[in-house]
């Protein structure tokens, strides 16, 4: 935080990256650290301030778990919907037959791939399929302790 307050007022404008990184280290020490009212201070700083979505993901991300972490896990859950929606995931109406038939697809996908073929795979780099694999992570623990009927279709 001492980092973040020794910054010039035009920051967000004079230096942009250098700033938005200050911001998101410190998100991070301060979850870690559980400085929840310093949190949500620079989230709101963040979400406020940064040019576009993908540089408001980490902030998104640290609200989300910041309402997990405060007993509002229904809030969080519903920013997770919004924030995969806007990273183009959506969620059908989960039906067993949907389900079944989203399992067979997955398991034809699959068959002929081995874990070596995984292990030789590129590193993904795609730093918005990063945040949204990190934001389905989160969302997948929410719905297999509330909704297990529905885990097949966001798993």
């Amino acid at each position: 935080m001492v980092g973040v307050r020794l910054l010039a007022g035009d920051c967000w404008t004079s230096n942009y990256e250098f700033t938005l990184i200050l911001h998101q280290e410190a998100s991070d020490a301060l979850f870690v650290a559980g400085g929840f009212g310093n949190l949500k201070n620079l989230i709101d700083e963040q979400l406020t301030r940064a040019n576009c979505f993908d540089d408001k993901l980490q902030a998104y991300y640290y609200l989300v778990l910041l309402l997990h972490a405060t007993s509002n896990v229904k809030q969080a859950m519903e920013n997770t919907r919004l924030i995969l929606g806007e990273l183009g995931v959506t969620f059908p109406e989960a039906t067993p037959d949907l389900i079944y038939r989203e399992l067979l697809s997955t398991k034809a996908q699959l068959a002929n791939i081995s874990q070596q073929d995984f292990a030789k795979a590129p590193r993904m780099t795609d730093k918005r399929m990063l945040w949204t694999i990190r934001f389905m992570k989160y969302f997948l623990r929410q719905v297999f302790t509330t909704k297990v009927g529905s885990v097949p279709l966001v798993a």
